[in-house]
């Protein structure tokens, strides 16, 4: 099939198994998936990326994650908003994230359930991970909806042990050997940012094996966290400036962003980027970090 002039018109005027139909012309099934993502970001980044992605953001957010299926009844004044910003992610989103994303939407099952499908999206986004979770809290969402925003709480799981190990290894280097620092690599929890990995170390100021974990800054937040700090600031000010437009008082939606910004910020401390072991409490809870030595 010919690739017509504007695409993002052509997807626009299809049904949703049009689309899929149309869309895995264009990215044929005999290429491996790295080629198939490269296919999608090439078009993301073509002259016509601008209304393709319009064209996506339009199939997300009126069939894939249908808003009006996501919001209650009691709320329909909502719907619009939650459909605006996921157009506003859909369209500056840069393309090398969102094209394994349109890759992997295409290829769940027609009847993935749309909460299954949000969770999916926003996977390794974790601007989105942490505004879904202080949306959790909010009791008046739709309850399927809402208990898919409350396992974001324990169930994130978008970093393999292996990646973690990694980090860890590349953090600390000889000190695993000059403390006797011993792990498995198998993740114990994960947030939006971090991994959570027991170990024990030999303590040299008590001459004791003492147990603690390893909370690891996920490989990719260094490389998304910027764009997702703009993006929730972008958010902010584009809501902040169309209150009157969807008839909502306050700045609820600038404050909830702002609140998301803040509470990454909070997390991540990109410039040092120190790896801390924190000793072990009976419930690894509420531990006291301490720097590693030097």
């Amino acid at each position: 099939m010919s690739m017509p002039p504007d695409l993002g018109t052509f997807f626009r005027d299809l049904s949703p198994k049009e689309l899929r139909a149309a869309l895995e012309t264009f990215v044929p099934p005999d290429m491996n998936a790295s080629q198939r993502v490269a296919a999608i970001e090439n078009v993301l980044n073509s002259p016509t990326g601008i209304s393709v992605r319009a064209a996506m953001g339009h199939w997300i957010s009126e069939h894939v994650v249908p808003a009006s299926k996501l919001v209650p009844a009691a709320h329909v004044r909502w719907i619009p908003v939650v459909r605006d910003a996921m157009l506003y992610v859909v369209s500056h989103l840069s393309a090398n994230r969102l094209a394994p994303k349109l890759l992997e939407q295409l290829q769940l099952p027609l009847r993935t359930r749309p909460e299954t499908r949000l969770l999916r999206l926003i996977s390794r986004v974790p601007g989105l991970q942490k505004l879904g979770q202080v949306l959790a809290h909010n009791r008046h969402l739709n309850p399927s909806l809402r208990n898919a925003l409350i396992g974001l709480e324990n169930g994130i799981r978008d970093v393999n042990a292996a990646e973690v190990s990694d980090v860890i290894r590349q953090r600390l280097g000889s000190r695993l050997d000059d403390f006797s620092v011993r792990y498995r690599a198998v993740i114990m929890s994960e947030a939006s940012v971090s991994a959570i990995v027991r170990f024990t170390w030999m303590n040299p100021d008590s001459g004791r094996r003492e147990r603690g974990v390893f909370k690891v800054l996920k490989p990719y937040i260094p490389l998304y966290f910027r764009e997702d700090m703009e993006m929730l600031q972008g958010l902010a000010e584009y809501f902040g400036s169309k209150l009157n437009d969807y008839g909502l008082s306050g700045d609820v939606l600038a404050d909830t962003f702002t609140k998301v910004r803040r509470l990454l910020e909070h997390e991540v401390d990109l410039p040092g980027e120190q790896m801390t072991l924190r000793r072990a409490s009976a419930m690894y809870q509420s531990m006291p970090a301490v720097e590693f030595p030097r």
